[in-house]
């Protein structure tokens, strides 16, 4: 499930968009909806299953974005990896 949430250029912190309390401000991607300006910070939320024997992959993001950050959570720790 893909949720957003658009910041309207506020920059906030990995820890305050990830906490429980924003839990409720995503809400489900509509591609025929929601269409986000330029310079505008949004957030995805999503869950990547590899169902392959690969451990290398690609997520693209398209040339719409200037940047994109990549945080990935498991139950141990937080990586970040920056394009951009």
């Amino acid at each position: 499930v893909r949720v957003f949430y658009p910041t309207d250029g506020k920059e906030l912190a990995f820890e305050q968009i990830s906490s429980s309390s924003f839990s409720s401000k995503f809400v489900f991607f509509d591609k025929e909806k929601n269409l986000f300006p330029d310079k505008n910070i949004v957030w995805l939320r999503f869950v990547i299953t590899n169902q392959s024997s690969s451990q290398e992959w690609l997520l693209d993001f398209g040339s719409q974005y200037d940047s994109a950050t990549l945080y990935i959570l498991n139950e141990h720790q937080v990586k970040s990896y920056t394009d951009g």
